[in-house]
């Protein structure tokens, strides 16, 4: 079905995504259970073709979703630039670094904490949240990229370091968080209600590991996708690029919308690869396309496909300078991890 223009549809379809994944099953990838996933931009209001004049293609008359009665904080997308323990969101909310590990030495010139996998959490938004961390041994003063890894729906950080524990393929160039969800999940619609733990968990890495601020990364499998997506528009300008895997979006409930009816990112945009199962029946690929028209649109890239490595991954071409959109549409692959994703996700990362 076409999308509508109609905004206020897409709100529905979104509390329609709520009411359903209220009893969904886990679309971890460490679960036993089947998943039966709907996406938030799956209504009748926001299907459409893959391709040109498909969702999000700027030369189409199809808009991304938002619906004006909506509201989500307008800030500016920026991080703090705090090096301490604590720091104030952009939304005005306090976060409190709690740490708990001994320190590894002297690293970057500064105190870290010890090299591996560690269970951590900080305060944020008047919640407490907690994460895997696993960051290498330090090698002199060189910095390290920051990589956020986000679960599916019903899963957790353990578990999708479990099955996806990159930092097996980043070695000693990258710390890597595995942020939990609140109740399992991702509050996508309302992203006030994660954008203070996502900045808390940066500026704790800036305060115990040594990391390169201007080398933030985001991936995620299935919601975790969606919450790479919503990250990259609403923390565009501190994340060098996501890697959603399984997802959709960005979109904003209550958002703004230019020209050419696409959506306005509250914290401007940055490169994306995007992986995808086209037999993908819980996430359609329809969605990817969604995403990968976007990203092509505020990046200035063209349409025209080179080919990357790992096959059969494409980068567009002609994008903004510095900037980076493609895309690895697998066939035959369900709603289920690549077994080439994590070398992927790294190479993108790795060559921004």
């Amino acid at each position: 079905m076409p999308i509508a223009r109609n905004r206020r549809a897409t709100a529905l379809g979104a509390f329609a995504f709520m009411l359903a994944c209220a009893s969904c099953a886990s679309d971890d990838p460490e679960s036993d259970t089947a998943t039966s996933e709907i996406s938030p931009t799956n209504s009748d209001a926001n299907v459409g073709a893959i391709g040109p004049g498909g969702p999000g293609d700027p030369d189409s008359a199809n808009s991304l979703p938002g619906d004006e009665a909506g509201s989500i904080d307008e800030n500016d997308g920026s991080v703090p630039a705090t090096e301490d323990a604590s720091g104030t969101s952009p939304d005005g909310a306090t976060a409190t670094i709690d740490s708990g590990v001994t320190s590894g030495g002297l690293g970057c010139g500064k105190a870290v904490d010890a090299p591996g996998t560690a269970n951590l959490s900080v305060s944020a938004g008047g919640k407490t949240r907690t994460f895997v961390a696993y960051s290498p041994a330090p090698v002199g003063t060189a910095l390290l990229s920051l990589v956020f890894v986000f679960h599916g729906d019903g899963g957790t950080g353990a578990g999708i370091h479990t099955s996806f524990p990159l930092e097996k393929t980043s070695g000693s160039e990258a710390v890597v968080f595995y942020p939990d969800g609140v109740g399992k999940t991702w509050d996508l619609d309302h992203m006030e209600n994660e954008l203070p733990a996502f900045d808390a968990m940066i500026e704790y890495a800036k305060a115990h590991f040594c990391i390169d601020p201007s080398r933030i990364f985001a991936t995620g499998f299935s919601r975790g996708g969606y919450m790479s997506n919503q990250l990259g528009c609403f923390r565009g300008n501190v994340l060098r690029g996501i890697a959603p895997q399984s997802g959709g979006g960005p979109y904003q409930i209550g958002g703004k919308f230019d020209g050419k009816g696409q959506l306005i990112c509250p914290g401007g945009f940055t490169s994306a690869l995007s992986i995808h199962g086209l037999s993908d029946s819980n996430v359609k690929p329809t969605e990817e396309a969604f995403s990968q028209n976007y990203w092509i649109y505020k990046n200035a890239c063209t349409k025209t496909y080179a080919s990357s490595t790992p096959s059969p991954c494409q980068l567009a071409t002609g994008c903004t300078a510095g900037k980076q959109v493609g895309h690895c549409l697998i066939t035959g692959l369900g709603h289920s991890m690549w077994s080439n994703a994590a070398p992927a996700v790294w190479g993108f990362f790795k060559s921004l």
